[in-house]
């Protein structure tokens, strides 16, 4: 896809500066880039950022040269589990008021794993997870995970384990999420297209945008190809944001994925969404996206962030990927638009 912008999801956030302001890898702040640590190593004049909010070099500054907060770590309390067919399994957590209401914004995952791993030494078996629901007021999230690897299976196959080690939340699930905001959205149509879990990102979005709905703000569709997914998650979660489901098949004529041609025809040239959000694999959003961007010029495309996540913090280099500067992108933390 054609980038126009990129950003650091946690600028200006009480996560900022992080560790990659204190190594010269801050994706925003020029004096922070290529070692220029106010703490440590010579003070480079120039400013060329375009960032508005609190500076990361002036916090980092009087901080005395270490990185602000990190994401916490806490055991969170199995409230139900809730297995939907053989692969998908939906877990309830007990995680406070605070996560609960910070995990409520679109984008947001959370690192997961038992705690019969332990708060120490178990790292590796962290899984990174969408968040599907938030109950604000009573301090509880909703997850739901697919079986497909060694880690969701060590995360899923106890069906005795009470607890889990929730690391986050973290907010760059969904990238171009500025376009499915209530300041951005009121007013316009949107499209969502899902396939299997990647549902999760855009009930959360759906349900951020529900007031806005249901006072004839904007308008929302969403398509769904329910492979690998049960229907009954998808309708239960369907009812809670009041925007049902309608069941399309992602085909692959050819290896080129597609909606069926009538579908999709109707839909962008019928409904004319402004905004399309396409939560599924790389290859559905580069190959739908270019539909698109063919028909609706215009419109502003949301998609998933598949990229590999580990520590969530830039720093492994699991999510990184090569801009087309040359640039390296950590894409835990970059968001493009």
């Amino acid at each position: 896809m054609n980038i126009e912008k990129k950003r650091c999801v946690d600028v200006g956030t009480e996560f900022c500066p992080c560790n990659l302001a204190v190594t010269g890898d801050c994706l925003i702040c020029t004096r922070l880039q290529n070692g220029k640590n106010p703490g440590a190593l010579p003070i480079y004049d120039g400013c060329d950022c375009d960032w508005m909010g609190a500076c990361p070099y002036n916090e980092l500054a009087q901080n005395g040269g270490r990185p602000a907060f990190r994401r916490p770590e806490f055991t969170a309390s199995l409230v139900e589990r809730k297995d939907y067919g053989e692969e998908t399994v939906r877990l309830i957590l007990s995680v406070g008021r605070g996560v609960a209401q910070k995990a409520s914004l679109p984008g947001s995952f959370v690192f997961l794993r038992r705690a019969s791993e332990g708060m120490e030494g178990g790292h590796q078996y962290d899984v990174p997870v969408s968040v599907l629901w938030t109950d604000e007021t009573h301090g509880i999230l909703h997850v739901a995970v697919r079986r497909e690897g060694p880690k969701s299976k060590m995360l899923l196959d106890s069906k005795t384990e009470h607890n889990y080690i929730l690391r986050g939340p973290y907010r760059n699930g969904l990238q171009g999420k500025g376009y499915v905001s209530s300041s951005y959205a009121q007013g316009k149509k949107l499209l969502f297209v899902t396939k299997g879990i990647g549902a999760a990102s855009a009930i959360v979005a759906m349900n951020q945008l529900r007031p806005l709905r249901e006072t004839g703000k904007l308008e929302i569709r969403w398509l769904a190809d329910d492979t690998k997914v049960d229907r009954n998650l998808l309708e239960e979660y369907g009812n809670m944001v009041g925007v049902m489901p309608e069941y399309v098949a992602l085909v692959e004529p050819r290896r080129e994925a597609r909606l069926p041609e009538t579908v999709w025809d109707h839909v962008l040239k019928g409904y004319a969404p402004d905004v399309v959000a396409i939560m599924a694999s790389d290859y559905y959003i580069e190959t739908l996206g270019e539909d698109v961007r063919k028909v609706l010029p215009d419109a502003k495309l949301v998609w998933n962030n598949n990229a590999t996540m580990c520590c969530g913090e830039g720093v492994c280099g699991a999510c990184t990927t090569m801009g087309a500067d040359g640039t390296i992108l950590r894409m835990c933390k970059c968001q493009m638009d």
